[in-house]
């Protein structure tokens, strides 16, 4: 699994905000955009492809509706920044691409009410 790097900052018109707790309170902190960098590896089905829909495509299988720890759960891939490398090892017959993005993340503060109808019910 990738590394949390950089900084988070909330989606809106502010980029960069060195002092976290001050951006929460101006901008609405429940949805932020989280950078990331990771090593990812492509299996050898997905070559044939280009090489930015094979990375996207795994990037969405290895983040999208998951919980990332101290991150929180990924909604979606937000964009691509970089994708280097298309290394081949040996024993390995798929390419690993050293990539940084940037995901939407639902972290809610701690003692945040979120408000929602029910649907539906089992019991």
């Amino acid at each position: 699994m990738g590394t949390y790097v950089d900084r988070q900052h909330a989606i809106g018109e502010i980029s960069h905000c060195a002092n976290w707790e001050a951006l929460q309170l101006r901008v609405h902190p429940m949805f932020v955009l989280c950078t990331l960098e990771d090593k990812l590896r492509v299996q050898p089905g997905d070559l044939g492809k280009p090489t930015l829909e094979a990375v996207t495509a795994e990037i969405e299988r290895t983040y999208i509706d998951k919980v990332v720890p101290d991150l929180g759960l990924v909604i979606t891939l937000y964009d691509i920044l970089d994708v280097s490398g298309g290394y081949v090892f040996p024993s390995d017959g798929a390419a690993h691409f050293d990539t940084k993005f940037r995901l939407v993340v639902f972290k809610p503060f701690i003692g945040e009410v979120l408000v929602g109808k029910l649907k539906a019910c089992d019991k």
